[in-house]
C-alpha cells in the first residue's frame, strides 16, 4: 500500500481508491490480450497451410503412387528373401547328402 500511495502522493486520501481500481482493471485487461495475442499465434502455428483443390488432390495421387511402389519394393524383397531361403535350404540338403556320401 505504501507504492500507491507513493504513486499517488499528490492525490488527496479518498480519490485514490477509484485510481487504483481503475489501474488494476486496465492492468488485468492488458494482461488478458496479450495472453488471448499468444494463443491465436500458438493455435495459427500448428496449421497447415491453405492448399488448392487440385494441389491437394495431386498430392493425395502422389502420395498413392508413392504407396504403392513402396508396397511393391516390400512384396519384391519378400519374395527375394523367401528365393534365397528355399536356395540355401536346397544347399544344405546338398551338404548333408554329401556329408553322408563321405561318411
Amino acid at each position: 500500500m505504501a507504492v500507491v500511495k507513493a504513486i499517488f502522493w499528490h492525490m488527496p486520501e479518498g480519490a485514490a481508491g477509484p485510481v487504483v481500481c481503475a489501474a488494476i482493471a486496465t492492468g488485468a485487461i492488458e494482461i488478458l490480450v496479450v495472453v488471448a495475442l499468444v494463443l491465436r499465434m500458438v493455435s495459427r502455428s500448428g496449421r497447415t497451410p491453405p492448399v488448392s483443390d487440385a494441389r491437394f488432390r495431386a498430392l493425395a495421387e502422389e502420395h498413392r503412387r508413392m504407396t504403392d511402389q513402396a508396397r511393391t519394393a516390400s512384396e519384391r524383397a519378400g519374395r527375394r528373401i523367401a528365393d534365397l531361403s528355399a536356395r540355401v535350404d536346397e544347399l544344405r540338403r546338398q551338404v548333408d547328402r554329401i556329408l553322408a556320401d563321405v561318411e
